[in-house]
């Protein structure tokens, strides 16, 4: 029933919710002015562009360093195989010579905008700068999105890797999931997946697929496959992948992605490599570094150690690798002969090099405009060690979803929830014979072991299904969100529509006194409306909200967490402490309101709602600290490692900066974790370490 059809657009939040919660499609009122759908769909679009513009531009400058001084210099061109790609009369002509850099992006932008079908494939060898290219990429589209184009389609990257074909059909359907989970802040959350479902039906979405490389072969084969059936003569779509693993993608079906156009990259020469270190390096560096630079301009024919050296740089990953190695190191032994033997012992060094080089330098900073730098110091070998155990918990996605973590690690096990559910029996058994004992000293207890046994047997339940649960969101600010407040008043409706029914049966079968009776039902109702209206307004984003990282996503759901015990403790234990007051006396009414307040404080904070995803994490990280595999505070070292440039941010979720590191890491934890031997320190500061002999593979890499 609609009750109050006003409110409903925060201002560029999206558009508006009737009472009812349904999408007003002819309309929305704010105050006195009318906004039709297209002005709300405006809306959305802009707030979109915003959160990923912003998003994108502190993990570029802050993580990734593509502004430090600039991004690697790499050379692309149409591939040169060309059954990787659709038959030419498919594509547009001129793009078939295409050829740029990474530095200047506009002749590759000025095809794309020229092209028949705007589709475009970016392959590459491991750490080729795929993902790198497809960054600048959805930052230069952002840039060139102005007034005069205001239907040209949003970039927003995506991980492929967590496409389900047989869960999502449809690209379409799977990026509006996306959509809604990633960017929370996009729209009120009663309207948040008709807003992304319209944006991404209506074309107003560009998907960015990155890592197709990373899914198994029959996936990958079937994502294909599903690009070129869902997507729609009109769809724009860009996506990265490894050259091997596309190849094998696309030779299966017989078929490459339809209207496609492939590129490819060169490798770096040793000659650009020498002069990106250079301009790279600091100005006080070691006298070694003249002799490397030089060595890699001047020798021809590439032979010994600058040989080795040269392939290695060859590749993106590769000089990114070096540079951070000896960034402030000495790298005379990159020249000595019977250092490194090959390209894959030099890379295994730099790999090790590679956490304690940033560890070391790049500490907790006290000036407050250094964005990217740690919060805190930390041991290298702590942060090689725990993102190795992470690394092995996802061994077929390059995500590291936090609320995951419990059902990656099996911590809630049966019978780490039978406990669970047994201590919520105790704690609500005890509360609720210490009611009756205050209340009827004489009574029969057997509700109250009911009572516990019931609610011990939904807490256990609730558990099992934690590890399930995704992120919630709460962020409880006032500006711009005053209109909201029609939530509330919605629920409290809603609720006396219930009660005084409710009440009145009562009485008519006979409950007395009825005052009493009708007065605790519309009570029990307008509480049950005012804290379920303020949750609804505490899920709503505001205006003022940017992007979400994974850490803001993970506080987000905490602050719910927590807010909604005491929303509700602070609500029902007044109103029993008032109720029992006037029936019993002051003293019963205290103990009542404070009794019956931590009961359902209890009971709603862990089994009321939707989202519990910081308590399976909690669990979660409780239980492998102890066992001596991640750090108890994970979520500030995840967000350190982030700020170290060891992983990156792609909306709620962590990934390894690259893949490549990601499988190193997950090489050093033992084949079976199960039968890994810990080491137990013999102080009680001491931690367990795991012993870690094997090195990468880095011909796997």
């Amino acid at each position: 029933m609609k009750f109050f059809q006003r409110r409903a657009e925060v201002r560029g939040s999206g558009p508006a919710v009737g009472g009812d919660r349904s999408f007003i499609n002819t309309g929305v009122v704010i105050g006195d002015v009318h906004l039709d759908p297209a002005s709300a769909g405006s809306r959305a679009r802009g707030r979109l562009a915003d959160l990923v513009s912003r998003q994108w531009e502190r993990e570029a400058v802050d993580c990734l360093q593509l502004a430090h001084p600039d991004a690697i210099a790499v050379r692309w061109h149409t591939v040169r195989d060309r059954r990787l790609m659709d038959s030419v009369r498919n594509l547009t002509a001129s793009s078939l010579k295409l050829r740029f850099t990474g530095l200047e992006l506009e002749p590759l932008l000025a095809e794309f905008r020229t092209m028949r079908r705007r589709r475009l494939v970016i392959i590459g060898g491991p750490g080729s700068g795929k993902t790198t290219l497809a960054v600048q990429l959805v930052r230069q589209l952002l840039k060139n999105r102005t007034e005069d184009s205001p239907d040209e389609p949003i970039p927003v990257l995506f991980s492929v890797a967590g496409w389900d074909t047989t869960a999502f059909e449809r690209l379409n359907d799977w990026v509006a999931h996306r959509l809604t989970r990633d960017y929370p802040a996009l729209a009120p959350k009663n309207t948040l997946p008709t807003i992304c479902r319209n944006l991404v039906e209506q074309r107003h979405v560009l998907p960015v697929l990155d890592g197709l490389d990373e899914l198994p072969p029959p996936a990958r084969t079937a994502v294909v496959e599903a690009l070129s059936r869902s997507c729609a003569e009109d769809a724009q779509l860009i996506l990265t992948c490894r050259t091997d693993e596309y190849r094998q993608a696309v030779q299966k079906p017989g078929k490459p992605f339809t209207s496609a156009l492939v590129i490819e990259p060169n490798s770096v020469s040793p000659t650009a490599a020498a002069d990106y270190l250079d301009r790279c390096l600091h100005v006080e560096r070691e006298p070694s570094w003249d002799r490397v630079l030089e060595a890699l301009r001047t020798t021809r024919p590439l032979d010994g150690p600058i040989a080795v050296l040269a392939e290695v740089a060859a590749s993106p990953l590769g000089l990114w690798l070096v540079r951070t190695a000896y960034e402030r190191s000495d790298p005379a032994e990159l020249l000595a002969s019977d250092r490194f033997q090959d390209a894959d012992g030099l890379r295994t060094h730099l790999f090790d090099a590679l956490i304690p080089a940033v560890v070391q330098h790049r500490g907790p900073r006290d000036d407050s405009f250094e964005r990217a730098a740690p919060r805190r110091r930390h041991d290298p070998a702590d942060v090689k060690h725990w993102l190795s155990y992470l690394a092995s918990l996802t061994p077929e996605s390059p995500d590291l979803p936090w609320w995951r973590l419990a059902r990656g690690a099996n911590v809630l096990t049966p019978i780490v929830c039978l406990c669970f559910g047994m201590i919520t029996a105790v704690i609500s058994g005890l509360l609720l014979a210490g009611a009756f004992l205050i209340l009827y000293p004489s009574g029969n207890y057997l509700g109250s072991v009911l009572f516990g046994a019931a609610t011990g047997g939904a807490g256990g339940m609730a558990a099992h299904s934690w590890a399930d649960s995704t992120p919630g969101y709460a962020r409880p600010r006032l500006r711009g969100r005053w209109a909201l407040a029609g939530a509330a008043l919605d629920n409290i409706v809603n609720g006396l529509l219930v009660g005084i029914p409710t009440g009145y049966f009562l009485y008519l079968v006979g409950a007395r006194p009825h005052y009493a009776l009708v007065g605790v039902i519309l009570t029990a109702a307008l509480l049950n409306g005012v804290t379920s209206g303020f949750m609804d307004w505490v899920e709503t984003p505001s205006p003022d909200d940017g992007p979400l990282t994974p850490l803001d996503h993970f506080q987000a759901d905490r602050r719910l967490e927590v807010l909604r015990t005491w929303v509700f403790a602070l609500a029902y234990g007044p109103a029993l402490a008032v109720g029992f007051s006037l029936l019993r006396g002051v003293a019963v009414g205290l103990a009542a309101g404070i009794i019956g307040g931590l009961s359902i404080a209890f009971t709603t904070g862990t089994l009321q709602g939707r989202h519990h995803a910081w308590l399976a994490f909690s669990a979660a990280t409780y239980r492998l600290s102890r066992q001596g595999h991640l750090p108890r505070p994970l979520m500030p070292f995840l967000d350190d490692a982030h700020r170290l440039g060891l992983l990156r941010a792609v909306g709620p979720v962590y990934q390894f900066r690259h893949q490549a590191l990601r499988h190193y890491l997950r090489s050093l934890q033992p084949s079976d974790q199960r039968s890994r031997q810990v080491e137990q320190g013999s102080g009680s500061g001491d931690r367990a370490r795991v012993r870690t002999s094997k090195r990468c593979p880095v011909n796997d890499l």
